[in-house]
């Protein structure tokens, strides 16, 4: 039900605003999935042909995100809370 609520919700957003604005302002996985983006070994070249750049190679060029300071600190504190909770 969550999943269906939030399909509708980018949809009314993308109506309103225009696909690449909602997906930019309105979408709360866009950090998450230009981190772990950033992070993967494969990529694009500019004529969007698959290519291998290494492990983190497009982490500093992957510039200021809005809101990726307040996630990353969120996912550490969440992972380090379930990791020291299951220790106990």
């Amino acid at each position: 039900m969550a999943a269906v609520i939030y399909t509708l919700y980018l949809v009314l957003m993308m109506l309103w605003a225009g696909r690449e604005s909602a997906l930019h302002i309105g979408d709360a996985l866009t950090s998450y999935n230009s981190l772990i983006g950033a992070l993967a070994p494969l990529g694009h070249d500019s004529n969007r042909r698959l290519v291998w750049r290494g492990w983190l190679r497009a982490l500093p060029a992957t510039g200021e995100l809005p809101g990726i300071t307040v996630f990353v600190v969120a996912m550490i504190g969440t992972v380090s809370y379930d990791g020291l909770s299951s220790t106990i």
